[in-house]
């Protein structure tokens, strides 16, 4: 792990997905925070197929700083 990414601000969005294109909108302004490593963004829509989707999103949602 670098020392940027230890000190990116961990993101959990929350969102209906009839809404999905605002959080999309949401992502694009802050795609240089991201490129920077200041954030690190998860979204249900990250978790991999055969995940344990609700245990997937109590972790993300239990680590996320907002």
């Amino acid at each position: 792990m670098t020392a940027e990414a230890d000190r990116a601000l961990e993101l959990f969005y929350s969102y209906a997905h009839k809404d999905e294109r605002l959080r999309d909108e949401l992502n694009k302004h802050l795609y240089n925070l991201k490129r920077q490593g200041l954030i690190a963004d998860w979204y249900d829509r990250d978790i991999s197929a055969g995940t344990e989707w609700e245990q997937e999103i109590d972790n993300q949602l239990n680590t996320a700083q907002v």
